[in-house]
């Protein structure tokens, strides 16, 4: 039985209801409509007037794909869902960005290009430029992997009454000279499309290209529809961003959309339980111990599914080729399913949510406000002068240039229970600024002797000025980074943890078998959704969020500093002793001595 297009949009597609679509009478349809345009220039002619109306009918009667694997030349009959997105496609160009993001094997690339051949062919005067990550993918002679060689076999396998009379076919260009429209090709070098001015742009394997942040800064003003064309590859990248902001168009071509990939779709719930969405599923399709044991319990599954994981060879590969996973394709340093024990067990809403505050001239602490909205964050009681309970505490921080960018978080922990009691977050205080701050924090967080907390935090960068304001400050209950001279054979020691990429990754692994284990306490949610989203790139360890290449965000985003503040907490923690040095004297007119001078002569007043 002939079936034929349902739920299409007639108004822009007239004529493709027509078009059968179970294969043997699509072939039959096709060969009758050579044969009419052959017969008579005034068929041809009306032909191509269709043609120029109605793409899916273009498409659908004359055009044909390779497929490599077989390999054969089949038909580009259209599925209902790449009808749907070549709809989409066609009306993105001209007008606006769109980010596709695909499984493996859903023809998209073929929908992008044949979408840009159908403007070029039928509408004079369309400009596009095509750009992969090498100049051999964007246009290499025989390669069925390069762009313009799709474009070629399209023509190829067209009656020559279809094409235009006068083609103008160079490396990396094509032209139709007899409507002044053009396809032009370039590798995505750090000048691609640079002032230049296009109907539309075509980006494939974005998310495989090294500059991602240039192509996207650098073609903005080229034309106002760049078609950004990828699978996921980790969430540590530019094309993750922009597929989950929501101010870009995004279409998202599933394999469960596919109509033969999801017959017998099914979904098993975590306790085992199987939901049937399609009554041709059997319990013993390949594939499914091997899946069961990788833990993917909550996606959509289907026996091709099935069958194409043991051919995987890392789960990561599923998690990128077929399920649009960001973060499993990416590799995920923290294990998710540890994490979502973690948050079950222990993260909290806070018992208190309010502003510390402190003298900044002495740099003891004032008090706790409570204040709905504030930055800081209490799971423990206070007493009733507001005062924290006396214990061994730690505190951590994470100093980011505070300018919106980033955030500085401080958190606080009991050394004895190892849980999370204080949190303080913000992407606007100055560095010097909130080394005082966590100066009045180690003051409040004291024990039962009244030493204060002991204070740990990353050097690098901003944190040298975080650190001269915690020693201007007085404060000498700190870690201090030993460094070996390796000329000298000496050591040396400066307050503040070192971070280097050997480093970083050791405290990450330390703190990751201290959150499996219980080791830590982490009361805070958002700390523990910052830490999914840290993933292997080679043999470092960056947060997905974290600004990379030349980009520079204006906007505040969390880019795994709680995350980091944990992990130097548990160092703390972890350790039997805390490096301090002896307090030496101070010159006499210096701002720190004249700061101990004030607050003994006040100590002394509040005593009498």
């Amino acid at each position: 039985m002939t079936e034929y297009p349902k739920n299409v949009d007639t108004e822009l597609y007239p004529y493709y209801q027509q078009v059968p679509k179970d294969l043997k009478s699509n072939l039959a349809w096709r060969g009758e409509w050579v044969r009419r345009g052959a017969a008579s220039k005034q068929a041809a002619s009306q032909i191509w007037t269709m043609c120029s109306k109605d793409m899916l009918f273009y498409i659908n009667t004359f055009c044909w794909i390779f497929e490599p694997r077989t390999p054969a030349r089949l038909p580009f009959n259209t599925y209902p869902f790449q009808d749907e997105a070549l709809r989409v496609i066609q009306k993105s160009i001209g007008n606006n960005d769109l980010i596709i993001e695909k499984s493996r094997d859903m023809g998209a690339s073929w929908m992008c290009l044949t979408t840009m051949e159908w403007f070029w062919h039928f509408h004079g005067m369309y400009t596009f430029l095509l750009l992969s990550r090498k100049e051999e993918l964007v246009d290499k002679r025989g390669d069925p992997k390069a762009l313009f060689q799709k474009i070629d076999f399209l023509h190829e396998w067209q009656p020559g009454w279809l094409l235009p009379m006068r083609v103008e076919r160079m490396k990396l260009h094509n032209r139709n000279c007899e409507n002044g429209a053009t396809l032009d090709g370039e590798s995505t070098n750090k000048f691609a499309g640079v002032a230049d001015r296009r109907t539309a742009m075509f980006v494939d394997e974005y998310s495989k290209m090294d500059n991602q942040d240039v192509i996207s800064t650098g073609t903005r003003d080229v034309t106002k529809c760049r078609i950004f064309l990828f699978t996921p590859q980790g969430a540590a990248n530019m094309a993750y961003r922009m597929a989950h902001n929501p101010q870009f168009p995004k279409l998202t071509l599933h394999w469960s959309k596919h109509p033969i990939k999801n017959l017998g779709l099914y979904r098993v719930s975590k306790t085992g339980v199987v939901e049937v969405l399609d009554e041709e599923w059997h319990k013993d399709s390949p594939g499914y111990a091997f899946v069961k044991t990788a833990g993917n319990w909550d996606g959509l599954r289907s026996p091709w599914y099935d069958a194409e994981c043991p051919r995987a060879g890392d789960p990561r590969e599923i998690a990128q080729e077929l399920d649009l996973d960001y973060e499993g394709s990416g590799g995920q340093f923290f294990d998710p399913t540890m994490l979502d024990r973690v948050t079950k067990d222990h993260c909290q809403i806070p018992y208190y949510t309010g502003d510390f505050s402190y003298d900044p001239v002495s740099l003891r602490p004032t008090g706790f406000t409570e204040v709905h909205g504030g930055k800081t964050d209490l799971w423990m009681q206070l007493d009733e002068k507001g005062d924290p309970p006396k214990a061994d505490y730690v505190l951590a921080a994470d100093v980011a240039q505070g300018t919106g960018a980033s955030f500085s978080p401080l958190v606080g922990y009991d050394k004895k229970l190892k849980q999370k009691v204080f949190r303080f977050t913000s992407d606007q205080i100055d560095p010097k600024d909130f080394g005082q701050m966590a100066v009045a924090v180690a003051h409040w967080l004291k024990s039962e002797g009244g030493s204060g907390a002991e204070l740990i935090w990353e050097k690098n960068g901003p944190g040298a000025s975080f650190g001269n304001a915690v020693i201007e400050g007085g404060y000498r209950h700190v870690y201090f980074y030993g460094s070996e001279n390796h000329f000298t054979g000496k050591r040396s020691e400066k307050p503040g943890w070192q971070s280097t990429t050997e480093s970083k990754k050791t405290l990450l692994e330390e703190y990751r078998w201290a959150l499996n284990h219980d080791a830590i306490i982490n009361r805070s949610i958002e700390s523990i959704d910052e830490a999914r989203l840290f993933v292997y790139r080679g043999n470092a360890i960056i947060h997905a969020r974290s600004v990379d290449g030349s980009n520079v965000s204006a906007l505040a985003d969390n880019h795994g500093d709680e995350c980091i503040a944990d992990a130097l907490a548990y160092k703390l923690l972890s350790s039997k002793t805390i490096r301090t040095k002896t307090e030496t004297p101070l010159p006499l007119n210096c701002l720190t001595r004249r700061r101990q001078e004030r607050d003994q002569a006040r100590s002394e007043q509040e005593c009498w």
